[in-house]
């Protein structure tokens, strides 16, 4: 694999030979246009390729640093340094500790979900669609992670944890206006 990455570095060295020459080229056009006191033939169109042409110098050195690096240019620690608290998402994590707490205190006593129990969860999960409620029990029931659902549900992670917020949200409505009851007794 690394092989492809040098090959694609030596490309991308070999392109900003040729940029910064033609960098250097308008430049120079700039500087004698300066020297001579004919400034005013350097036009908005010509500043404007020299900017473009000094970024693209900047993206391909950036590109060539990540290249041979392996990882972001300018950062000091990569993601394998960072402390445990950068690298995670407490807030998800709060939401399936409590529905695995919630699954193992209902199996532990032996016990699963009355006919009755059963049936008000389906009502809550009613208010939600069909994508909404099969990222929330993917989620929140089974404790799978965004990544995992995104897998099987054949989304991108983002959309899993948008569906998941918004069957939030839509569950949090019906509760406080009252659409669902919420009187489940675990005993």
């Amino acid at each position: 694999m690394w092989h492809y990455a040098d090959e694609l570095s030596d490309e991308y060295k070999k392109g900003l030979r040729e940029l910064r020459l033609e960098r250097m080229k308008r430049k120079s056009v700039k500087d004698e246009l300066k020297l001579s006191n004919r400034i005013d033939e350097w036009t908005n169109d010509m500043e404007v390729e020299l900017r473009t042409i000094s970024g693209m110098v900047s993206d391909m050195e950036y590109a060539i640093s990540w290249l041979e690096n392996a990882r972001e240019p300018g950062l000091k620690r990569g993601i394998t340094n960072k402390s445990r608290y950068q690298r995670t998402e407490l807030w998800a994590e709060i939401d399936i500790l409590s529905m695995k707490a919630y699954r193992m205190q209902s199996t532990v006593e032996g016990r699963e979900l009355s006919l009755e129990e059963n049936a008000r969860m389906n009502e809550i999960l009613d208010c939600l669609s069909k994508r909404e409620r099969e990222a929330y029990r993917c989620i929140m029931g089974e404790g799978h992670t965004y990544a995992e659902t995104a897998y099987f549900m054949g989304i991108t992670r983002g959309a899993v944890q948008m569906l998941v917020n918004r069957a939030k949200s839509k569950i949090q409505g019906c509760l406080e206006t009252g659409i669902v009851q919420t009187t489940l007794v675990f005993a």
